[in-house]
């Protein structure tokens, strides 16, 4: 299924634009140099109601056979081989991303992420929260409608528990991002898991004229999801068909660019290394903010419109190259505890290559 494939290069370049593009828009194209800026952020931001629920949704379409093997076969690549990436990655962020947050404060930085890794508030939180999603979809799997429900339920009541938690304090702020991520996010792992069938079926064949109404109808959604002052209540529907309207969107669009074969292979290059792009480019974001910061400590007048028009796009690629470049020069080293546990699986000691073990880990592997 070449769809899925680009479905998930297409949300994971959506991410790193929105780590470049947002939290790092500042340094990269500062206002004091720059008109477009804001523009990029904006643009960005609108992308909210798609970005993540993509990811779940293909991610839990893609776990459905797994959701139903034997514990011991899927333990470890959906779970513990998930918490261990997650450990280890936040641990390098915290040692390492100090440089650009806290160059003053190393060690308090380092503190501060490990508390906030234990909340799901770290920048790799959604490799904690697969294993999490997982789980609670394998133990209610018997009842998918009431499963699907019931976190529709806790999706539309995730802003007052956010709001109630964050009031109890500014010490629950990264808490209350936590337990955001957590209720918001749920709903779409299952409906992906639930809907795992007919969304299969519907990839089945091109459908131009539903790739259309869904981006026509996506566009306003998004707009005023993000943009629009809206009470709770009204937010959560507006998001609510945001996301689906955008997400049916890009299924229908990956279907159709999956048929080019030039695309279908990129698809399959850069969908197939979720995890390590995910994992990675965090880190190539950090290095370069330093370095721009301080290009611009010196001055360099206007940026010129080609500049700022290219830029992002320019890092985005950047940081998906090193990202694969770092893939492949870990697979030549044998790397594999990068990845997944360092000890050897039943596999491996039955006589797996170990590189042919880590190949199936990625963010939403088959």
């Amino acid at each position: 299924m070449s769809w899925v494939d680009l479905a998930r290069a297409l949300s994971i370049i959506l991410v790193v634009s929105y780590h470049a593009g947002v939290s790092g828009i500042g340094a990269f194209l500062p206002s004091d140099f720059s008109v477009t800026g804001s523009y990029w952020k904006t643009a960005n931001l609108l992308l909210v109601p798609l970005r993540m629920p993509l990811f779940f949704v293909v991610s839990g379409m893609l776990a459905a056979s797994a959701l139903s093997r034997p514990w011991r076969s899927v333990s470890r690549p959906r779970v513990f081989d998930m918490l261990w990436a997650y450990v280890l990655w936040s641990v390098v962020f915290g040692v390492t991303a100090w440089v650009r947050y806290a160059p003053e404060e190393p060690w308090e930085y380092f503190r501060s992420s490990m508390r906030n890794m234990v909340v799901f508030a770290s920048p790799y939180w959604f490799i904690a929260a697969l294993p999490v999603f997982f789980l609670v979809t394998r133990w209610c799997r018997a009842r998918p409608i009431l499963l699907l429900t019931t976190l529709f339920l806790v999706y539309l009541a995730s802003p007052f528990l956010v709001s109630a938690l964050r009031e109890l304090g500014p010490e629950f702020s990264k808490p209350a991002t936590g337990l955001r991520r957590l209720t918001e996010f749920a709903v779409w792992f299952a409906a992906g898991y639930v809907l795992s069938g007919k969304i299969k079926r519907f990839g089945g064949r091109k459908r131009p004229l539903v790739a259309i109404l869904a981006t026509v109808i996506c566009i306003p959604m998004c707009w005023f999801a993000v943009m629009a002052d809206l009470e709770p209540g009204t937010e959560r529907i507006i998001k609510l068909l945001a996301t689906c309207s955008s997400v049916l969107a890009v299924l229908s669009v990956s279907v159709l660019l999956g048929a080019l074969p030039t695309i279908s292979h990129l698809g399959r290059v850069i969908g197939s290394r979720t995890l390590v792009i995910y994992l990675v480019h965090p880190l190539v974001l950090n290095a370069l903010v330093v370095v721009f910061r301080r290009v611009y400590e010196h001055g360099t007048g206007p940026v010129p419109l080609v500049v700022e028009l290219l830029l992002l796009p320019t890092i985005i690629l950047v940081c998906v190259l090193i990202s694969l470049v770092f893939k492949a020069v870990a697979d030549r080293l044998g790397a594999d505890w990068l990845f997944q546990l360092p000890w050897a699986s039943r596999e491996e000691s039955a006589g797996v290559a170990p590189s042919a073990a880590v190949s199936r880990y990625r963010l939403s592997p088959e």
